[in-house]
């Protein structure tokens, strides 16, 4: 599943509502397009309290990271992929 097609309809996941207890998404959040939507779609498909774990270490290809993962240090990535989650949180409040 390509996360970072161009078409946000398939960039959609493929799977119902609260389908899963648990996401991971490891070495790769780095990597997204369109994080903002796309943490937004994985919390559409988690079940209530259902845990999520984002893994990413200091190392990328700086060739194919997005920009802003690039211009921050190893904390600053971390406040970065925290934004990412609570704006999936509340991004279907409307």
């Amino acid at each position: 599943h390509d996360l970072n097609d161009a078409d946000a309809a398939r960039r959609r996941l493929p799977f119902e509502e609260r389908a899963f207890d648990a996401v991971t998404c490891a070495l790769s959040v780095d990597y997204l397009a369109q994080p903002l939507d796309t943490l937004a779609d994985v919390h559409r498909v988690m079940r209530s309290g259902a845990r999520i774990v984002l893994a990413f270490s200091n190392r990328c290809f700086p060739s194919k990271v997005v920009g802003h993962w690039l211009r921050t240090d190893d904390a600053g990535r971390v406040r970065l992929a925290a934004a990412y989650l609570q704006h999936a949180r509340h991004a279907d409040d409307g």
